[in-house]
């Protein structure tokens, strides 16, 4: 494509938008939507080698040109595609781009994402890998926790045969997380370059966490609270049915229904912490061992989704991670109190056992005990 027909397609008197670099809106229509950005000989100087773009899009092809010339390109730019994913670009620019101007046409059949280029950055190629690298270690980290605690919910099936469906809920709920920090990370590309996998992957254990976190919730919240917790419960349910059947039968639910499922999910939230908040004032362990857990997961889940889904607020990384960190250990110390009970029961039986084989009267063995 030739540099008039774009600068014709793009027309003039463009209007900012307030991304990084300048990046402004040269004509928006339907589904498509052009930005433009004038480099600097200032922005050539800064770099020494290997200059690059560095940004990430959401559900979005596209197309980019310089002074005329495609450089780069991503997905398929046909209205009505699948889902384009969530996906990182480095694009390399030549050594002598200061003075040109950058053209990067987008189409996307979600209008809520249509030009907007997240972490967009002009720098040298190998410090945007680093960057990429760091940024990916909020990932990393909570994974050994994440196996640690899969494999203690294991053994502790195993070993103890009770409070099964509360145990099953936990390991479920780790296992989605375990899915969901692998699906939000950078450097997963690198090993499966299917953005679209990874998109569905990420919403598929969004959603079914959600579920599970409450369904923990209902196994150790007081009875009386119980009804309350169970229509929370069914409707999470009912809506993981309609968002995955509507993904089947090709209505893109899973993407579409994100942002409703993310508004009633915070109401509902807070009325889950608050009937933690009583069950645990109330002198309900478990909940005490919960509560922080739940107070803090639905307050950094609410940042990132202002964040990553809305952009309302600035965000780089999923906060969420730290959240969840604090859940497991919070799930730790559920366990350990219930291992304490039943040992505290267990000896509390020996004791009445042993107690039932003395005269109360002679301190000496009765009859039970030469039986």
């Amino acid at each position: 494509t030739s540099s008039k027909v774009i600068k014709d397609e793009a027309a003039d008197g463009a209007q900012a938008v307030g991304q990084p670099y300048d990046l402004a809106v040269d004509e928006q229509s339907g589904s498509v939507i052009w930005l433009r950005h004038a480099f600097t000989s200032e922005d050539a100087q800064t770099i020494q080698y290997d200059p690059a773009l560095f940004f990430s899009t959401t559900d979005q092809s596209f197309e980019i040109y310089l002074d005329g010339r495609q450089i780069y390109a991503y997905g398929d730019m046909a209205e009505g595609s699948r889902s384009r994913g969530m996906m990182w670009h480095l694009v390399h620019l030549p050594i002598d781009f200061g003075g040109k101007s950058i053209y990067i046409r987008l189409a996307s059949d979600y209008h809520d994402n249509l030009g907007s280029l997240d972490r967009f950055a002009l720098g040298e190629g190998a410090n945007h890998m680093l960057q990429l690298i760091k940024r990916d270690c909020l990932y990393i980290i909570p994974l050994p926790i994440t196996f640690f605690m899969i494999f203690l919910m294991l053994c502790f099936f195993f070993i103890s045969r009770k409070h099964l469906r509360l145990t099953w809920y936990c390991i479920i709920f780790f296992i989605l997380f375990f899915i969901w920090t692998i699906a939000a990370s950078d450097i997963k590309m690198l090993f499966v370059h299917d953005a679209a996998f990874w998109w569905n992957l990420l919403l598929v254990s969004i959603y079914l966490m959600a579920l599970f976190l409450n369904l923990i919730v209902y196994e150790i919240i007081e009875n009386r609270f119980k009804n309350k917790m169970k229509w929370i419960v069914i409707y999470y349910a009912v809506y993981v049915v309609y968002v995955f059947g509507g993904q089947l039968i090709g209505w893109q639910t899973m993407r579409t229904g994100l942002s409703v499922f993310y508004l009633s999910g915070t109401i509902l939230q807070a009325i889950v912490v608050y009937m933690v908040g009583l069950s645990a004032w109330q002198g309900n362990e478990d909940c005490r061992a919960f509560f922080v857990a739940l107070v803090s997961i639905p307050l950094l889940a609410v940042y990132d989704v202002l964040g990553s889904h809305f952009r309302l607020v600035p965000w780089f990384a999923h906060m969420t991670v730290f959240g969840v960190i604090g859940f497991a250990f919070f799930v730790l110390r559920v366990f350990v109190i219930k291992i304490r009970r039943e040992q505290q029961l267990q000896d509390e039986v020996e004791r009445t056992r042993e107690i039932s084989f003395i005269d109360p009267l002679t301190k000496c063995y009765n009859r039970k005990k030469l039986e």
